[in-house]
């Protein structure tokens, strides 16, 4: 196994350079430049000409560089672990990213502890009920989820209330540490709307799986031992449905370095994915490039972990 993890990680090196240099590239063919947005009002500040203007913001920008020059320049401070400094606000971006991450992951961890008590015991349920009322009842409501958006659904949590009750969601951020009761009541809204969105997936996948799982002989011989139904769930059947489960929660992990950007956006949370979605809007590149790698570099991180936990879920699997 630690071969195995060693070549994984050595792989992913090529990986995580393609992915920043077509970021690189890509966040300067966006529609609209940074300078453009910043030039009228340098312009009326300094007192320039709107060439000049330009010419002095691209210097001190250091985007009068050859591209080529810019990416190695930026790759070099990322190995020395200077993230850069924000086009617009000129601070320093880990600083601004460590501030901003408990908030984000606080939201991620409500929303999958919601999906998961929702889905895992919805979705075994039904698996071990098959067409049974229980069973079309959960069906439905995962399908419901499937079909509706969760941007749709948040907004329509906002707007219909503050139409019918004159009353809206708390969008005013409270942080934990002042007020806990304040915090946790504005983060049930987005996250129970993101953990009933994920459990529609995690459910029906679930049910499919057990119903497999259900039909083996194992299972059959367990049953014909006369083994409490509890047992067979829980011991035997769970375990060997875990591995495409656990494969679906990456994703789902991800969200506690990411963030919501939906969620954080409809309801003003101050979290990682706003700050993503504010840098798209100004263009801000050092922020961007940052965000996309991190992005990058979790997600190849999350999915070695979930490989090598399939050796313990299954000792089956042997990895070479």
């Amino acid at each position: 196994m630690r071969a195995y993890a060693t070549r994984r990680l050595l792989l992913a090196i090529p990986t995580l350079f393609i992915v920043t240099l077509l970021v690189f590239m890509a966040v300067r063919l966006i529609p609209g430049n940074v300078i453009e947005l910043m030039v009228a009002e340098m312009a009326q500040e300094a007192g320039m000409g709107e060439e000049l203007t330009v010419e002095y913001l691209r210097q001190q920008m250091g985007l009068d560089e050859a591209v080529h020059i810019q990416y190695f320049k930026w790759m070099a401070s990322i190995f020395t672990l200077q993230f850069g400094e924000s086009l617009w606000t000129g601070r320093d971006i880990l600083p601004d990213i460590v501030r901003r991450y408990p908030i984000s992951a606080e939201l991620g961890i409500i929303a999958i502890a919601i999906s998961l008590s929702i889905s895992w015991p919805v979705g075994i349920y039904s698996a071990i009920r098959q067409d049974t009322v229980i069973d079309y009842t959960g069906r439905t409501f995962a399908i419901g989820m499937l079909a509706m958006p969760n941007f749709w659904l948040a907004t329509m949590v906002v707007v219909y209330p503050s139409i019918w009750f004159n009353w809206t969601p708390p969008i005013q951020y409270i942080p934990i540490q002042e007020d806990l009761i304040g915090n946790l009541g504005m983060f049930l809204i987005p996250d129970f709307l993101m953990g009933t969105g994920m459990s529609g997936r995690s459910m029906m996948g679930l049910r499919t799986l057990f119903l497999e799982v259900l039909r083996q002989d194992y299972i059959r011989t367990a049953w014909a031992k006369g083994l409490r139904e509890r047992t067979i769930v829980l011991k035997h059947a769970l375990r060997n449905a875990s591995i495409p489960l656990v494969t679906s929660m990456g994703p789902m992990v991800l969200m506690l370095i990411g963030g919501s950007v939906i969620m954080e956006q409809i309801f003003c949370i101050p979290g990682l994915g706003r700050y993503f979605i504010d840098a798209l809007n100004t263009r801000d590149y050092p922020v961007i490039q940052v965000m996309n790698l991190i992005s990058a570099s979790s997600f190849i991180f999350v999915t070695i972990i979930i490989d090598l936990s399939y050796a313990w879920l299954d000792p089956r699997i042997v990895y070479r």
